[in-house]
């Protein structure tokens, strides 16, 4: 009987102890603010969850107009077509700058065309901080290509580093659901489109170990080289970012459920040996 109030109360404990590694939202922008035609570019905004976001263009590029819009039945922001080269940035800074934890990043995503030919580099992406810690310095690790293709960019961003994972090209003119999620403490990522997992991988050196800014970029054209021409440009509409983070289980929830196991395989061994006494 002893045994086994001991081995409720590690239970317990472990349940309660590792409720303090629960997920939090550390980031979410719904665009709901903003009424339909507001014109969001060089806008900077408090987020429903975090700290500020700002629409920027991206360094040494043109930028288009980003437009809220009230589109297939939700407020997004609406990037329009531009003369190209053009892109645009979203920096989102979450409540707080997890380290070596566990972050999932999801947004919804429409695009308007495939766009030809098949080789033409340009479109939409998503960053990670990366080691060159120089400001606002990060590397674009996913991207929706114009032409189709997903890629991962597992390293400094070129057209050497592109790495086919999928293909988008099926859901064009839908709202797609985009799941990025970066394991830090294991150092991989996965990337889900429509909840189907398009790649499970390293991340590498070049990729850090924490999270300070969801950013995307979208950018027409990518300078050409290793097979590739510049993209046309394309139309999309980016909506419900959201920021998610899962610390790692604490110490003593760990010891607790460890020791609470032992005693459980103690107390059978007991009770077998008794029954077979």
């Amino acid at each position: 009987m002893r045994t086994c109030w001991v081995v409720r109360c590690l239970v317990v404990a472990a349940l309660v102890f590792g409720a303090t590694a629960h997920a939090q939202v550390i980031y979410q922008d719904t665009l709901s603010q903003f009424t339909p035609g507001t014109i969001l570019t060089q806008t900077n905004y408090t987020p429903q969850i975090g700290l500020t976001t700002f629409f920027g263009t991206n360094e040494g590029f043109l930028g288009t107009t980003v437009v809220s819009s009230n589109f297939m039945g939700a407020t997004r922001t609406f990037y329009t077509l531009g003369t190209t080269p053009y892109g645009n940035n979203y920096w989102g800074t979450p409540s707080i700058t997890p380290t070596n934890q566990i972050v999932t990043v999801e947004w919804l995503l429409w695009i308007g065309a495939v766009q030809s030919p098949s080789n033409s580099i340009g479109g939409f992406c998503c960053d990670v901080a990366n080691t060159n810690l120089h400001v606002d310095e990060h590397n674009s690790l996913i991207m929706l290509n114009d032409a189709g293709q997903v890629f991962a960019i597992n390293g400094q961003a070129s057209t050497d580093t592109l790495i086919p994972i999928g293909n988008w090209s099926n859901f064009v003119g839908t709202i797609m659901t985009n799941t990025l999620v970066l394991n830090y403490p294991a150092r991989t990522f996965s990337y889900a489109l429509n909840g189907v997992v398009m790649t499970n991988m390293a991340l590498t050196s070049y990729v850090t170990n924490y999270f300070d800014q969801v950013e995307f970029d979208t950018f027409e054209s990518f300078p050409g080289g290793g097979g590739y021409t510049n993209s046309i440009g394309n139309e999309f509409a980016l909506s419900q970012v959201t920021v998610v983070t899962v610390p790692e289980p604490d110490t003593l929830s760990l010891l607790l459920g460890s020791l609470a196991a032992l005693l459980l395989i103690a107390r059978k061994k007991i009770k077998g040996n008794s029954s077979g006494s």
